[in-house]
């Protein structure tokens, strides 16, 4: 599979797969592995799409943080949606800061 030789088009494209069960089982967990991989590839589609399982705690611990980080990769690319994202979550990490200690520049 392109997925498991690093291609990043093809890692999003089983993490959707696992995220609808398409020809394999459903699984958020899945999907959030793959789509992690890619976006950090910079593949768009899917950092948008982990930032979204990051920011709503699905098959996770919610973490605001890495959603801002995921957002941004997309951001950063020109996608409106994740700069309107990423700034909403950028807001609500600077209500936290003052509870916890995180960086989302990075």
């Amino acid at each position: 599979l392109a997925a498991d030789q690093g291609h990043a088009e093809g890692q999003g494209n089983l993490a959707e797969m696992y995220r609808v069960g398409e020809g394999v089982p459903r699984s958020i967990i899945q999907a959030a592995v793959y789509y992690r991989l890619a976006a950090d590839q910079g593949h768009v589609e899917s950092a948008s799409n982990m930032a979204l399982i990051c920011q709503g705690g699905m098959g996770q611990p919610q973490n605001l943080s890495l959603a801002a980080r995921y957002y941004r990769i997309s951001a950063d690319k020109g996608d409106a949606y994740a700069q309107s994202k990423f700034a909403q979550v950028k807001k609500d990490v600077a209500h936290l800061q003052p509870l916890f200690s995180c960086n989302i520049n990075k």
